[in-house]
């Protein structure tokens, strides 16, 4: 029987008045009531609106009321529509993936793979796929819509600019908005008010529920301001890269991040070179699953080093490249005479899967196909059919 995808309907949040409302009626009454105009007129330090109030389409609600919409939208609690009271439109600002959007753009987005993936990253990265690469990311629709049923869209949220800011606003990119909010610290409070926390990489590697191996966090290194959450990076001097805090989780499941830990530490594991692999299928995810805890039961994955920074030395670290970001730290730590930052493993034994042993060891089992299954089968075509019972074997372990 064909599925029937109901989106639950989501709230909406004035973040000038930090006040949430379940319909756009009821929000409506609050904008054009004399407090909230006061609220507005105090936050930007403009006089009260006088004069009638319009609305923009509100895109993302006449969507989620669309019934049997293909593509769920989440999220919604990481993104900010403007508005002014007077006819000039709108645009939206998705504070997970760091974009400004049109109205015109806004539904596209938040039903994409690229903002699933990023939204999953930031809140809930057990819904990601072990040793994803970009081919792999057909299944997200579906971990979108587990997202939605368990969590729904979460509460669009709406803050009135006035007329020029709106208009300036338009043309400009997400960070340069975002500097544009932070002239007064109680209109960046308004703008961060209430949003999802980000699962970090330190409460990922103690969560009861994780079920994903981590390898090699020795060689992440974390760079950040003690009070604030916002100004944090990391380091993989494993895989020489530079990564924003958001994307921190996603790195250390990723295959580019699993491939360069085993050819260290389980030299030939992986024989042929990473260029070689290309296709994500339900085998390969059982196969670097199984390696990786394999991997992680024969060395213990190590802890993070971390250098804690003042403001102006996280932007500094912050807009450098890799290699550069590396020697700046390099250099904090050795004026602070603390250790150098480096981390190694040593060599082990090669790792061998051998898959007849999983298939044996559960003949007897009857399986279902799983959401994912189907939705990467339609796209795909038929998947091999042993490949298929690797992966939902995993899924009743």
């Amino acid at each position: 029987m064909k599925r029937q995808n109901i989106m639950r309907p989501c709230q909406l949040t004035c973040q000038n008045c930090d006040r949430q409302y379940e319909t756009i009626k009821d929000f409506k009454v609050h904008v054009r009531s004399y407090s909230h105009k006061q609220e507005v007129a105090v936050l930007f330090q403009t006089a009260v609106h006088q004069g009638q109030t319009f609305f923009p389409v509100f895109v993302v609600m006449d969507y989620l009321r669309t019934p049997n919409q293909k593509d769920p939208l989440i999220g919604l609690d990481m993104v900010t529509i403007c508005i002014t009271p007077e006819k000039y439109g709108a645009f939206y600002l998705c504070h997970v993936c760091e974009e400004r959007l049109s109205s015109h753009d806004i539904n596209e987005h938040l039903s994409s793979t690229e903002h699933y993936f990023k939204f999953l990253a930031h809140s809930n990265p057990e819904l990601l796929r072990f040793a994803w690469f970009k081919d792999s990311f057909l299944y997200l629709q579906s971990s979108a819509l587990k997202e939605n049923g368990t969590n729904g869209s979460g509460s669009l949220r709406i803050l009135e600019l006035p007329k020029m800011m709106l208009k300036r606003g338009k043309k400009l990119a997400y960070h340069q908005v975002m500097m544009m909010f932070s002239k007064t610290k109680k209109l960046t409070e308004r703008v961060r008010a209430n949003r999802p926390q980000r699962k970090t990489l330190q409460a990922y590697i103690t969560d009861p529920a994780r079920t994903n191996p981590l390898l090699g966090l020795n060689f992440m290194v974390e760079y950040s301001c003690l009070d604030s959450e916002y100004h944090c990076g990391y380091l993989c001097i494993l895989c020489k890269k530079k990564l924003q805090a958001i994307d921190s989780i996603s790195h250390c499941i990723s295959f580019d991040h699993v491939y360069w830990y085993l050819q260290e530490a389980h030299p030939a594991t992986l024989e042929c070179p990473k260029s070689s692999y290309t296709h994500y299928s339900y085998s390969f995810h059982k196969k670097i699953l199984y390696l990786a805890k394999q991997a992680q039961k024969k060395c213990a994955p190590g802890e993070m080093q971390s250098v804690h920074l003042d403001l102006s030395g996280f932007k500094d670290i912050d807009s450098s490249s890799y290699m550069n970001a590396l020697d700046k730290l390099q250099l904090i730590r050795q004026e602070g005479n603390q250790s150098e930052i480096k981390a190694s493993v040593t060599p082990g034994e090669r790792i061998i899967y051998t898959p007849e042993t999983l298939v044996s060891s559960a003949s007897m089992e009857t399986t279902i196909c799983s959401p994912e299954q189907e939705a990467e089968k339609t796209h795909k075509g038929l998947v091999n059919t042993i490949d298929l019972t690797y992966f939902v074997i995993s899924a009743l372990h």
